[in-house]
């Protein structure tokens, strides 16, 4: 008897959060305040993936390797890691490919930028190539 107590109050707990949680409450303006998150997180980098590091830093080098443009830039700070991504130093300075080479002309010599990166595995015979990759970036 103990056990059907419970279980009816745990089915009436569900059932009313699955109401409340379903129920048309939403107004147009919080609607639309999802809306808005949604487009923000689109541009944020809001989230870091596996190997991936989020990075404040300075460019002090801008430069290109046939048809890969590579930089030297000094880790200001270290934002955020994504799961099992290897440690960067604070103060280090770092060469780095850009994944978006068209978008060289938006980053300028000792400009600071905040950078989304991820580690390259590392091929035979580039060794010493870039091992880190910017995926994107903001000023």
């Amino acid at each position: 008897m103990k056990r059907i107590s419970i279980l009816i109050i745990f089915s009436f707990l569900f059932t009313s959060l699955i109401t409340n949680n379903c129920a048309p409450s939403c107004t147009n303006k919080q609607t639309h305040e999802m809306e808005n998150e949604d487009s923000v997180k689109k541009y944020d980098f809001s989230s870091v993936a596996p190997s991936q590091v989020k990075v404040q830093a300075t460019v002090l080098e801008i430069g290109k390797i046939e048809s890969i443009t590579l930089l030297t830039i000094l880790i200001d700070k270290i934002i955020e890691y994504g799961q099992g991504t290897p440690p960067l130093a604070k103060g280090s300075n770092i060469n780095v490919s850009l994944k978006v080479p068209t978008e060289i002309d938006k980053i300028k010599k000792n400009h600071t930028i905040l950078a989304l990166m991820r580690k390259l595995p590392i091929k035979p015979g580039n060794e010493n190539n870039a091992k880190w990759e910017i995926i994107s970036f903001k000023q």
